[in-house]
């Protein structure tokens, strides 16, 4: 993946990603828990292979799927007004919202 972290489960090692192994004509649903790194666009590959055995040829496949990554909107907004054209000098606190964003403030 590019400009995403994927977050493995105990049993698989970061950076290596998820291994199932399914028995045939079965399904499952496999989800994927990451984090983006940044705004943009994250890429994700995915590669499926099957076992070669004496019935059958190993086959495999893969894609690659681009999703835009957005900046999040802020769920905080304000506004300070007066005129600055004066002789006063006044101090304007400023406090710091938590779990703010670093890459967007």
């Amino acid at each position: 993946a590019s400009n995403a972290e994927l977050l493995t489960s105990e049993t698989n090692q970061e950076g290596i990603g998820y291994s199932i192994v399914l028995k045939a004509s079965k399904r499952v649903v496999v989800t994927f828990s990451v984090s983006t790194v940044h705004s943009g666009i994250a890429r994700f590959q995915f590669l499926i292979s099957t076992v070669n055995n004496k019935t059958s040829a190993s086959f495999g496949d893969a894609i690659e799927l681009s999703l835009p990554v957005f900046t999040p909107a802020t769920s905080e907004a304000f506004a300070t007004y007066g005129d600055v054209g004066g002789a006063e000098v006044i101090v304007q606190p400023i406090k710091t919202p938590k779990d703010v964003i670093p890459q967007f403030g």
